[in-house]
């Protein structure tokens, strides 16, 4: 029969087909299977002599796969018996001594011819023994198989892996599990593990103990109801008597046995009812009682199979309240962090303005069905007096910046938000994010389940998401009084990975560079882990590392200098990617600058050193918020009007969290909400008056002759930018 290689999924199928066969183990299902067989069905249509023929089978398992069918075993010779184990001298085969006369009835239960058989319960033929090594194999697998969730295949990775006991199953820890069986696998084993009993072992049924006088008044009942046979052992009851004592034919007894089983001739044994022992049975030497075989044995086959379903009800009961009982999650949500022993934490020593919200430490547990997090900080945590403290986790479900709420450089599909006030938790919120433009606050709908407890400077919660790809998220916790915030951001993003290095840069260099300056300070924060850094890579510049490995939370602060570039024009000088092997945030401030010289004349390009020549005026500054703070600004007006403005912090940053939290008024006017598109620009407006009518005095509703430029932006970017003219006091699109 041609071979056909199939998937290991496949070949595992066929061969738990192929050993329901009594008597055949995975080794033999294995010969069969390399011989080409896939099915019983090809086994049924092959020939005796074929079956035979296959190494490994031979007549004895081609017997057995015949007789599966309810077909003979027919070849062109007589079946060879099986030869019987080699016995020591002295005995016979009927364990009685060399010489002895055997016992009338041991005589008369003999068969009248050697005809082999079968038994169909152990699956091989009477006097034949399975290989030791094919029924152990047989054996272990068929217990790891009374595992719930533990099918064939799994069970025997497990045997192939060198498990040989529930025992050892139950030493191997989780991850070691996992390699062999996978995250089901190994769940199933440590879940069933957990239910059993230490003195228990699977797949092994209780017996209740009677007592000695019970037992002996049944057997003096069963005596009395059974017919006696002068000089004949029924053949079923012969082998119910080899099953009671433990001794099968052609296996050698214990010697301590055999002196049990020599019956002296020169005295009479007595039973318990004083029958003399010539009215006994003697099978293979053993002395044993005469009873009906056949209603027995069927009680006895009822017993098992009861107390077998029984048994699996219980345990499937058993099952079903251990999972429905199973805790969730490894940590309580109590405001005490003492259960999360041995998850990386993140710690973050950046400014904050009050302890209420300077976060000192922060991490998160991702479950499969919930994502855990906790925050502590320097102070009692939403102690607000007056206002509202409140803490924000954006989670990045992806790891994609392009997708989900644009913050922080991620891209965040849900959030987290628990506000408070005096030490107490007044709200706590799950929202995802389901708009189309990234920069929509307003598109954060309500989702899913959400718990905060507190506990001095700690809160503790979880949000139920299910499994996430490659999440990631960032901690932001504010304190908003009189439309003022104050606003802490967590450098450091929480992963899976845990171990992350925050790349934070500072553009430091002036409008004009030259080879060799220094452009860049770059901070790199080992977080939640040990890093190994390979190489930074900045444009434009280039970044010598003086040290490679930063233990966890390690700081230190490299330099980025300019290569040799081509003069008057301007570069941008920015960190663009770490070589490493953990996660990667960049945070900071690019900045740009001419090379050599600055060019002549204004020129937009992102540089400003074109502008050194020019006038400015100057603002006093803490007036505003320093992204809105102008210090400087000049306008330059010819045939092309150009205008220069710088503030305190970032231009155009925007706002990220673009809302004031407040407490709920005492007597809230309920009504349809109307959600407007929310972007967090912030806007720069010019005005240029060409009658120079408002100088000093300048009011936009006095602006007779001019125009007015708009320039809307977030993240330092341009968002749009637009110009009208005045004429006579009206505005001309």
């Amino acid at each position: 029969m041609p071979e056909n290689k199939g998937s290991p999924e496949e070949q595992m199928a066929v061969l738990s087909e192929f050993t329901k066969i009594p008597g055949l183990g995975l080794s033999k299902a294995k010969k069969l299977y390399e011989a080409g067989y896939r099915s019983l069905e090809q086994l049924k249509q092959a020939s005796f002599d074929e079956l035979a023929q296959i190494p490994g089978i031979g007549e004895n398992r081609a017997t057995l796969i015949k007789r599966y069918f309810g077909e003979e075993a027919f070849s062109g010779k007589p079946f060879q018996e099986a030869s019987p184990p080699e016995k020591p001298s002295g005995k016979n085969s009927q364990g009685v001594k060399e010489g002895a006369e055997p016992h009338p009835a041991a005589e008369a239960a003999k068969p009248e011819a050697e005809t082999p058989e079968v038994k169909e319960e152990a699956g091989v033929r009477e006097g034949a023994q399975p290989h030791p090594e094919e029924d152990l194999e047989v054996k272990i697998i068929a217990e790891f198989r009374k595992i719930p969730g533990i099918g064939l295949p799994y069970a025997k990775k497990l045997y192939d892996a060198g498990f040989r006991s529930v025992e050892e199953l139950r030493n191997a820890s989780y991850a070691e599990l996992k390699e062999i069986v996978d995250e089901k696998g190994a769940t199933a084993i440590k879940n069933f593990i957990e239910i059993q009993k230490p003195e228990e072992k699977p797949g092994v049924e209780a017996k209740e103990e009677k007592p000695a006088e019970e037992i002996k008044a049944e057997a003096e009942v069963k005596e009395e109801e059974a017919p006696e046979v002068e000089g004949a052992e029924p053949e079923a009851e012969a082998h119910e008597g080899k099953k009671e004592e433990g001794v099968r034919e052609g296996v050698e007894p214990h010697p301590e046995e055999v002196e049990m089983m020599e019956v002296p001739k020169s005295k009479e044994t007595k039973t318990n009812n004083h029958k003399p022992e010539k009215e006994q049975g003697l099978i293979n030497g053993l002395k044993t009682k005469r009873h009906m075989p056949v209603n027995r044995a069927k009680t006895k086959t009822q017993k098992i199979v009861s107390l077998g379903v029984i048994s699996i009800l219980v345990l499937a009961s058993i099952v079903v309240v251990w999972y429905a009982l199973l805790p969730e999650s490894r940590v309580t949500i109590d405001g005490n962090i003492d259960d999360w022993a041995g998850v990386p934490k993140y710690a973050d020593n950046s400014f904050a303005s009050l302890d209420s919200i300077n976060i000192t430490e922060y991490s998160m547990l991702f479950e499969e069905k919930r994502i855990n997090f906790f925050a502590k900080t320097a102070g009692e945590i939403f102690a607000a007096q007056n206002g509202v403290d409140t803490l924000f986790i954006f989670i990045d479900a992806d790891s994609n910046p392009n997708t989900g709420y644009s913050i922080q450089g991620m891209g965040a599909e849900y959030k987290v938000e628990i506000s408070g006030w005096d030490k107490q938790i007044h709200s706590a919120s799950a929202q995802r994010f389901t708009g189309e433009n990234n920069l929509n606050y307003s598109a954060w709908e309500s989702y899913g389940e959400v718990r905060a407890e507190i506990s001095a400077n700690i809160v503790e919660g979880y949000i139920k998401i299910p499994n996430l790809e490659k999440p990631e998220a960032i901690f932001i916790m504010s304190h908003t009084e009189n439309q003022n915030v104050n606003a802490k951001v967590c450098k450091a993003p929480v992963s899976p990975a845990y171990s992350t290095l925050v790349v934070t840069q500072r553009f430091v260099a002036g409008d004009v560079v030259q080879a060799g300056d220094v452009v860049l300070e770059i901070t790199l924060a080992a977080r939640a882990g040990s890093v190994k850094i390979n190489s930074i890579t900045v444009s434009n510049a280039n970044v010598v590392l003086q040290k490679n490995e930063l233990a966890s939370n390690e700081e230190i602060t490299v330099q980025a200098v300019a290569k040799q570039l081509n003069s008057g024009i301007a570069y941008k000088f920015a960190v663009e990617g770490v070589n490493t092997d953990a996660v990667v945030h960049i945070t900071g401030t690019a900045g740009s600058a001419y090379f050599g010289a600055p060019p002549e004349g204004i020129t937009i390009d992102g540089a400003f050193g074109d502008w050194n020549s020019v006038i400015k005026g100057t603002d006093s500054t803490g007036d505003a918020p320093k992204n809105i703070d102008l210090l400087e600004y000049a306008s330059n007006i010819s045939n092309n009007a150009y205008f220069y403005m710088a503030v305190d912090g970032s231009m155009l940053a925007g706002c990220e969290i673009p809302v004031i939290q407040t407490r709920p008024a005492p007597n809230p006017i309920v009504g349809p909400v109307i959600l407007r598109e929310n972007l967090g620009k912030d806007i720069a407006r010019v005005y240029i008056d060409l009658l120079n009518s408002t100088i000093n005095t300048f009011n936009p509703a006095m602006l007779q002759h001019g125009y007015l430029i708009e320039l809307e932006g977030r993240n330092g970017k341009v968002l749009s930018a637009k110009a009208w003219h005045w004429e006579n006091g009206q505005r001309r699109d």
